[in-house]
């Protein structure tokens, strides 16, 4: 017998995709009760959160996604959005068979389209079952429909994860992204002042970093005060070249490659500063960062029972006030270091030798 390779079939329409059934969520109890505590997922939303597909495909066409890569390969729309009725009808159907009110829109790029958006944010603001949401956009789309975010918030949007990608122009450029680096600080902005969290999705390190673009995204994290605030392991963030993609390719074409492999490549900085760094970060993070998180999740959790206690005790108890200012103080400097070994071996990197 031979390998039979079908031809890519055509992208499923909007119609197709509302027709579709849900997927079966009968054996995912066990599951959704232990997601609550997952990595980034877990510190922004502690509750089981279930996942839905609201849309297909994206627009774009960075240098290093897979999206777009998967999505070229078959004729028809590359961006597909399902219904609000059949998105709100699958949402029900998980809170009538789960319980579950919280829930992650896994779609490549939600902000696509405004009036969906709007559509989407009032339909869960019309509901009375307090659900919550969140969902990823690039930042541009997030300038594009900033009008919407204080809807969104209203409507039980609590988290947001914002394709940045870098702090660093250069590094934007390479990607193909489109965006500025202005135009990230803008776009966390429009979202902290929504009072949503912000998730950054980030890339550090690939074959062609340079000290100044680490430099660069320093200098950014600072200047949008992610600083310290967001979970440590984005200082090790590394490209993930998939096949298919216009950096997969350049990767192989400038013989990059260290490993060659079905589900992607391995490769090396070509800055021997970089790879220092790199070197020093991820071991650090991968004997602390653990235990800087669980120590963390610790302390939240220590934090909300201070709120309750003080609430309790009313906010005349100064003593209690005091206690809780300190502690505040105490728990935000804890995820800050790993930030300065990194900002320190990005100055001086030759240190790390």
């Amino acid at each position: 017998g031979s390998l039979v390779v079908n031809p890519p079939r055509p992208l499923m329409t909007i119609d197709e995709l509302n027709a579709l059934p849900p997927p079966s969520r009968d054996i995912l109890q066990e599951a959704l009760a232990s997601s609550g505590n997952n990595g980034v997922w877990g510190h922004f939303l502690r509750d089981p959160t279930a996942l839905i597909s609201a849309s297909r495909g994206c627009p774009h066409r960075c240098t290093f996604c897979s999206v777009a890569a998967f999505y070229k390969q078959s004729p028809g729309r590359a961006w597909r959005t399902r219904s609000v009725e059949s998105i709100m009808r699958e949402v029900n159907q998980i809170y009538e068979l789960l319980g579950v009110k919280r829930f992650w829109f896994v779609d490549d790029s939600f902000l696509v389209s405004t009036s969906r958006a709007k559509e989407l944010a009032n339909a869960f603001a019309n509901q009375d079952k307090n659900f919550r949401f969140g969902f990823a956009a690039r930042a541009d789309d997030i300038i594009k429909h900033k009008e919407l975010f204080p809807e969104l918030k209203r409507a039980g949007c609590e988290a947001v994860e914002i394709g940045l990608e870098s702090g660093s122009q250069s590094v934007l450029d390479r990607y193909q992204k489109g965006t500025t680096v202005a135009q990230n600080l803008e776009a966390i902005d429009i979202v902290r002042r929504s009072k949503i969290r912000i998730i950054p999705d980030i890339i550090l390190f690939d074959p062609w970093t340079t000290i100044e673009e680490l430099r660069a995204n320093v200098e950014f994290f600072r200047q949008s005060g992610l600083w310290g605030w967001v979970q440590t392991d984005i200082l090790s963030y590394t490209l993930c070249a998939c096949p298919g993609t216009l950096i997969f390719t350049r990767i192989l074409e400038e013989g990059r490659a260290t490993v060659v492999d079905p589900a992607g490549l391995e490769w090396e900085c070509m800055n021997s500063n970089v790879r220092k760094v790199h070197k020093v970060i991820t071991q650090f993070l991968k004997k602390y960062s653990g235990q800087i998180d669980t120590l963390l999740g610790i302390l939240g959790d220590v934090q909300r029972l201070l709120a309750d206690a003080r609430s309790a005790a009313g906010l005349g108890n100064k003593e209690l006030e005091r206690l809780w200012i300190e502690f505040a103080i105490e728990s935000a400097a804890m995820p800050r270091v790993p930030y300065a070994l990194f900002a320190d071996l990005v100055q001086e990197p030759q240190a790390a030798e």
